[in-house]
């Protein structure tokens, strides 16, 4: 019997010892689509039904339901504990989930499934414009263009007119090797729209290039600080930076997701040179508790815009104790009297295996036990919770697929010297993962 380890809930508890919710012997899934029974509950109805169950890459998704939308009904799996899938000789179902299984009953609730508590578009269409209302704000597609199907459509859009077109125009007439970066994504995916062919509906349909994933993905996450009325100026600004934008970017990132997860965020005084300080506190909307967040990006040289030419190295490092330490020394030098949570963007380029197989894996776990040691109730840790991310879109070239997207690991801190609910800090982690996440069309209300 092989272990077969799920990645995508993995945590380090205690500076690197590796906890899963069900750690157990099980038996190996070859990757497939199959009908899994079990035992659901909606919150309105305890049954037994069989669901499709799909296993990609050892890790377990089960479908819950659909949302239906502008460019077709969409999809909504439910990830599950592989571990708990056990082989069952039925009739109507190739495996069986030993656990009640929570699923969403609403439309509502499938929805914050997806995209957690980010709200749906406010989209309308009249005399074949479309407009979607973000925030105070109001977009309208071009009336001599049919009216928007596809949210990527809009995306496009939204990201020009909070960036600039102006300014846009201005980066797309320099040199390649001058332009911004985002300049560089957009023009990667224009170059993917302008080769790929038309169907019967005169619609284009691709497969994205990371450079096109992950403009849509910034452009995303700028549609959900604007619509929340969190989009920053001072962040634009750097965004808009070629040596600022890789943190700003990161930044961005964080703060969305912990909108995602039912947070509000208020940014610190940037203006206030006097002393180090976080990002911004974040406040759940739901029990008023507040949290003080930090983000940190590992620049590489010749990525992202960072000075320098970027050699291949294979397995690189991921080098990131550094900003950890820095993030510490923060919270040391103007005293939090919150719980603090940190973000480590890694920025490295993908790799195969899961997450335990990684070189960079071993490398952040050995060095942050021989780093910072092990709290006590008397020598606490200044943080509650680190989220190590990467998200190598950006290393994938413009005439190939996107290289995927890898799961957030997670260090929480056993004793932290101010404790928080664990139940928000697992909110952050979910929303986390949420990342990726972009509805394909506009809600199709009747």
């Amino acid at each position: 019997m092989d272990k077969d380890v799920n990645a995508e809930n993995v945590t380090v508890e205690q500076f690197g010892k590796l906890t899963e919710n069900h750690p157990q012997p099980t038996m190996k899934i070859s990757d497939g689509q199959f009908k899994m029974c079990a035992v659901f509950n909606n919150g309105k109805t305890v049954g037994r039904g069989v669901f499709d169950l799909s296993i990609v890459g050892g890790k377990s998704y089960m479908l819950a339901g659909y949302i239906p939308t502008t460019a077709g009904n969409q999809t909504v799996w439910k990830k599950l504990e592989t571990s708990q899938i056990l082989p069952v000789d039925a009739v109507d179902a190739h495996y069986c989930y030993p656990q009640t299984i929570k699923i969403p009953a609403t439309l509502g609730e499938l929805w914050r499934e997806l995209y957690g508590h980010v709200q749906p578009f406010d989209h309308r269409e009249e005399n074949g414009v479309s407009s979607v209302q973000v925030g105070d704000m109001t977009y309208r597609s071009s009336p001599d263009r049919p009216p928007w199907k596809y949210t990527t459509d809009f995306l496009k859009l939204l990201a020009q007119q909070i960036l600039g077109r102006d300014w846009f125009l201005e980066e797309a007439q320099k040199p390649i090797e001058q332009q911004h970066q985002i300049t560089k994504l957009y023009g990667a995916l224009y170059g993917q729209l302008k080769k790929a062919p038309a169907d019967q509906a005169g619609e284009f349909a691709f497969l994205p290039c990371g450079a096109s994933n992950y403009f849509f993905n910034l452009a995303y996450d700028l549609f959900v600080l604007q619509d929340a009325g969190a989009l920053n100026l001072s962040v634009l600004t750097r965004l808009k930076n070629k040596k600022g934008f890789q943190g700003a970017r990161n930044e961005i990132f964080v703060a969305a997701t912990c909108l995602r997860a039912g947070f509000k965020i208020e940014y610190e005084n940037e203006r206030d040179g006097r002393t180090k300080h976080a990002e911004f506190v974040a406040t759940h909307c739901e029990t008023g508790a507040a949290i003080v967040v930090e983000a940190k990006s590992r620049h590489r040289p010749g990525v992202l815009d960072f000075e320098g030419e970027g050699q291949p190295v294979q397995n690189p490092k991921a080098d990131v104790i550094g900003l950890l330490n820095d993030a510490i020394a923060k919270a040391n030098e103007k005293p939090i009297t919150q719980p603090y949570v940190i973000f480590i963007d890694l920025n490295l380029p993908p790799s195969q295996g899961s997450v335990f197989e990684k070189p960079w894996f071993r490398e952040v776990k050995q060095r942050v036990e021989r780093q910072l040691g092990e709290a006590t109730p008397s020598k606490p840790d200044a943080f509650n919770m680190v989220v190590f991310t990467n998200h190598p879109l950006h290393y994938g070239g413009n005439d190939e697929p996107s290289p995927p997207l890898e799961h957030p690991v997670v260090l929480f801190s056993m004793h932290p010297k101010h404790p928080a609910d664990r139940v928000l800090l697992d909110a952050i982690h979910e929303a986390a993962e949420k990342f990726g996440n972009i509805p394909p069309g506009f809600p199709d209300n009747p």
